[in-house]
């Protein structure tokens, strides 16, 4: 990446619900001083999300900011970072996609929950961003880029099976609805 030798994290942040605005400047501003980290703000929902971006440009000055990229660009932005900190499920599947490691937030749904959990990721999911989770975000991040090369081999071996699994039960589906279709009977009836 050119962005190297500093590490680069990126946030997805939910726009459709009020974020701690200060959280997230505290937090940039932590894992700039800890880590030399570069900070990428990558916009999810193109309604909700460029006002969070512009709130954090101004409070952070982002070092970069993700303009309204269509899904191959977005997950190639989520590929090139060392950490992708968000509390977006969809974060969390690009990023298991890629092979970047994540920090996962709690989001307003259970499916980040029930997607970290049925991964078995290291990480659990940790409450929304306060400025009293902070120290908790940072110990997580410390710990998920301490072992980076390897989570993101785990990462990319999970996402391999996922896609493995994900084809065959595509296929059986298939299957069974076009015997339903030829009038055969079926365990789907």
């Amino acid at each position: 990446s050119t962005l190297f030798p500093y590490r680069r994290s990126s946030d997805l942040v939910r726009g459709d619900r009020e974020p701690d605005i200060a959280a997230w400047a505290e937090l940039i501003a932590q894992m700039r001083s800890r880590f030399n980290a570069r900070i990428v703000y990558l916009c999810g929902c193109r309604k909700y999300d460029p006002p969070v971006r512009k709130r954090l440009q101004d409070a952070t000055g982002l070092d970069l900011t993700g303009e309204d990229e269509d899904l191959a660009a977005l997950k190639a932005s989520i590929g090139k970072a060392d950490l992708l900190i968000s509390d977006r499920y969809h974060g969390a599947v690009f990023a298991t996609q890629m092979g970047t490691a994540f920090l996962p937030l709690a989001a307003t749904t259970h499916k980040t929950d029930g997607f970290v959990a049925d991964l078995g990721y290291t990480t659990a999911v940790l409450p929304i961003l306060s400025s009293e989770g902070i120290v908790s975000v940072l110990a997580a991040a410390d710990a998920l880029l301490a072992s980076r090369e390897n989570t993101s081999m785990e990462l990319r071996a999970k996402a391999q099976h996922l896609r493995s699994r994900l084809l065959d039960d595509y296929h059986s589906v298939i299957q069974s609805l076009s015997a339903a279709s030829n009038g055969s009977r079926t365990s789907l009836e």
